[in-house]
């Protein structure tokens, strides 16, 4: 017995899902840039990829081997689970940009004199910390990295470090990358 009875219902609930899935990997993926990788997206695409196998495992022609109720309430409590996973970016989402921590540091310095930000182009630098306290959902949702900067003021290159969720600045005594 299919939880979906009516063969021509399977389709269009196939299809709203693939779409509802690509929306969300949008969605992830745009912040990618704004955040520089400080959200962990490993969680949202797993997530998405478990959802697409839930939803054709229990339309497909394999459901009839699934023939207890609890069974597939289980499978469909899990479907409705791992489709919330990514919609939790909201809660998730850092307090501070790349981009706020540049002005974060500008405020911080308090320089009359012009601040350098000395950028790479390949990547967008983040620090590895060890974990720190970060409620739910930013816990499992938000990697454990800082955001990186090296700035030359008056000819002297300074380091920092931002805490992405509380703006916190933390300067370092040498350069993390040797950039």
């Amino acid at each position: 017995m299919n939880i979906i009875k009516n063969p021509r219902a399977k389709v269009p609930l196939r299809l709203s899902i693939v779409v509802i899935s690509i929306i969300e990997t949008v969605i992830i993926f745009s912040l990618f840039p704004e955040y520089a990788g400080v959200i962990s997206y490993s969680v949202f695409s797993t997530s998405i990829l478990i959802q697409i196998f839930l939803v054709f495992q229990l339309t497909g022609n394999a459901a009839k081997k699934y023939t207890n109720t609890k069974f597939k309430l289980g499978i469909c409590f899990l479907m409705v689970v791992f489709m919330a996973v990514p919609f939790l970016i909201c809660g998730a989402i850092p307090k501070y940009t790349y981009d706020n921590g540049k002005v974060i540091l500008a405020e911080y310095l308090n320089e009359k004199s012009d601040i350098e930000f000395i950028a790479n182009d390949e990547f967008i630098p983040r620090l590895p910390v060890t974990p720190y306290p970060k409620g739910f959902p930013k816990v499992i949702l938000i990697d454990n990295e800082f955001y990186y900067y090296e700035i030359k003021i008056d000819g002297k290159n300074r380091f920092f470090s931002i805490n992405p969720l509380t703006g916190e600045v933390f300067e370092l005594e040498k350069s993390f990358y040797n950039f």
